[in-house]
């Protein structure tokens, strides 16, 4: 639905896919060009054969049509599109597989630009119209968590601007393709299916660490989202996947107004922004319609109802955070202790001095001034008690991982790991192999840094997964099959002379 076609991010060494511009599917959906591609297929422009409308057809890759669950996974868009029903997400028409195995699902055609075309070449856009992109995007986003539906991949390139009813800059949010639905009946099949959990400059902490998700997930991201459009760049930037995971996890993100001072940005809009940033879900709003609410009441000079950003708790990164606790604990109770005892001898003093007043002119001397009475004594200033001790972490927590293939091998891509086996601690660095898979009850040393976990098979696409080892953690992930080069169907021929082959057998060219 946008003509700058987008990286294969997934597969980088994947050749690119045969064009489809030409083919008709189904006998009702001709292709007329390609608008763009990703890791799992790409869009086309079409048009309906009978009626002649226009429609944008995406179609899945011919090498993940076999996998069940990969199909799964692409036609939940259209599922989940289709359940919520809310003019600000796109439309889907149709959705099926044409007698040549084609996968493919249609959607309204947009005529428009991507927010992150738009930040792309703008940099930031103004506040005001920021602010009315948002709320067209919390209530989208409201109407798929009233259907129990999570996006979990808010970013700029899923948000569309388009034109409709003679409305500018009109919402469409795009792509549910891992949309999780987490209501009895449906989140279990779909919580087993995360192949691809979110694009880690938009990721909540939650998201980050593996940990469960709700509705709070999506105001992070599009929290985010409005950081980028009012400053011009995302809260938190690495040269690392792990270094923006950290980023979201343990650090604060810098006021905007800070960041970009030239912008003007109201003081009711940054603390919107912070507030929907909060690390924790508590802290951020409630609802997607909560965080609609507050922008709405803002007007157009930026005042608006106070809001309360949340007070940023530093996360500790190193393992010898109990020795500092302790040393913290300590100098809290000496300063109490020297509080309460130069309470107490202030006070012995003030009273000496007094009764030495109180006792009136020295004998004979009836003349002198009388005493002034002895005033209230002051109450000790108040001292604060010390602050709460946490229980310690567990000494180890249980970890499973299960793909849908077995023996596959897991290794540790990046960061450092302890695991215990029989009473024996062995520290794992990285390329270090954890074991094959399935893994059940592994136990493992907690740590406050989290780790990359790779896991590999011949026949399947490598699939990097991180998590934070601070609770017990049961996973299951699914394995993308690698594209086959098919057999040769005649005999082998010899290159004519002259001509000479690569290891694949691609025919190649002499320089003339």
């Amino acid at each position: 639905m946008t003509n700058k076609p987008a990286p294969d991010n997934q597969n980088p060494t994947k050749k690119p896919a045969k064009d489809l511009a030409g083919i008709v599917l189904l006998e009702r959906y001709r292709l007329i060009r390609k608008l763009g591609g990703g890791g799992m297929g790409d869009v086309y422009l079409g048009e309906h054969t009978v009626i002649g409308k226009k429609v944008a057809v995406k179609v899945l890759h011919p090498q993940y049509t076999e996998d069940k669950e990969v199909v799964d996974r692409f036609l939940q868009e259209a599922r989940s599109a289709s359940r919520i029903g809310h003019a600000n997400i796109v439309d889907i028409a149709d959705y099926g597989q044409s007698e040549d195995g084609h996968v493919f699902l249609v959607m309204e055609y947009l005529e428009g630009e991507e927010l992150g075309d738009i930040l792309h070449r703008d940099k930031r856009v103004p506040w005001n119209r920021a602010r009315r992109i948002v709320i067209q995007v919390c209530n989208a986003l409201q109407a798929a968590h009233d259907k129990s539906i999570i996006h979990r991949d808010l970013k700029p390139g899923n948000i569309f601007l388009t034109t409709f009813a003679n409305q500018h800059d009109f919402v469409k949010v795009i792509d549910f393709g891992i949309a999780k639905i987490t209501d009895e009946n449906e989140g279990h099949k779909m919580t087993k299916t995360g192949m691809i959990l979110g694009t880690p400059d938009y990721m909540s902490p939650e998201q980050a660490t593996g940990k469960q998700l709700t509705h709070a997930t999506d105001i992070y991201s599009l929290g985010v989202i409005l950081y980028e459009m009012l400053t011009g760049t995302a809260p938190f930037d690495s040269d690392s996947f792990m270094g923006v995971l950290s980023q979201h996890m343990f650090d604060p993100p810098q006021p905007l107004r800070e960041r970009c001072p030239d912008a003007e940005i109201p003081e009711v809009l940054e603390n919107i922004t912070l507030k929907a940033l909060a690390k924790t879900p508590e802290e951020r709003f409630a609802t997607m319609q909560e965080f609609a609410d507050v922008l709405t009441a803002m007007d157009e000079a930026g005042g608006g109802p106070p809001v309360t950003v949340p007070v940023f708790r530093p996360v500790r990164r190193h393992s010898d955070g109990g020795g500092s606790r302790t040393v913290m604990l300590v100098v809290v109770a000496l300063a109490a202790s020297a509080a309460i005892l130069g309470g107490f001898f202030w006070w012995q003093s003030r009273g000496a001095g007094d009764g030495r007043r109180a006792a009136g002119p020295a004998p004979g001397n009836t003349a002198g001034p009388v005493a002034d009475p002895v005033p209230p004594m002051d109450p000790p200033p108040p001292v604060e008690p010390p602050p709460p001790v946490e229980p310690p972490p567990p000494s180890s927590v249980l970890f499973s991982l299960s793909v849908n293939t077995p023996e596959a091998v897991c290794t540790l891509e990046s960061g450092a790991l302890t695991v215990v086996r029989e009473g024996q601690k062995t520290t794992l660095g990285k390329d270090s192999v954890v074991g094959k898979l399935p893994l059940n009850q592994l136990e493992i040393v907690p740590q406050k840094e989290p780790v990359i976990l790779k896991i590999s098979h011949p026949d399947f696409e490598d699939l990097s997964v991180p998590i934070l080892f601070d609770k017990n953690l049961s996973i299951e992930r699914v394995l993308a099959p690698r594209a086959k080069r098919p057999p040769p169907t005649g005999p082998a021929m010899r290159p004519p002379m002259g001509m000479e082959t690569d290891p694949t057998g691609e025919l190649l060219t002499p320089d003339l």
